[in-house]
């Protein structure tokens, strides 16, 4: 079974920090100060969070979805995480 997670980033103004969040997912917030540092960090937590939630994972990708206008806009990002049939007990 695969499960996709769209994750929204944000910027704060003053320090260019990057934070990840995800309505479709339940405590993940992820920080960066790249994007390359918060796809990598992306991969842990979303992982870590389907295991706590009892799913056993066979992997998780992130990667970036292209924007329409990619010079005006912050980046996006899906994770694509495989799961097991079964949920672990």
């Amino acid at each position: 079974m695969e499960r996709t997670i769209n994750i929204k980033v944000q910027e704060h103004r003053k320090t260019g920090l990057l934070m990840a969040t995800s309505e479709e997912m339940r405590g993940l917030i992820v920080h960066a100060r790249s994007e390359e540092e918060l796809q990598s960090r992306l991969e842990i937590a979303v992982r870590d969070l389907l295991e706590a939630d009892g799913h056993q994972v066979d992997y998780v990708r992130v990667t970036r979805k292209e924007s329409a206008q990619p010079a005006f806009s912050l980046p996006t990002f899906i994770a694509s995480a495989v799961l097991h049939a079964h949920r672990a007990a």
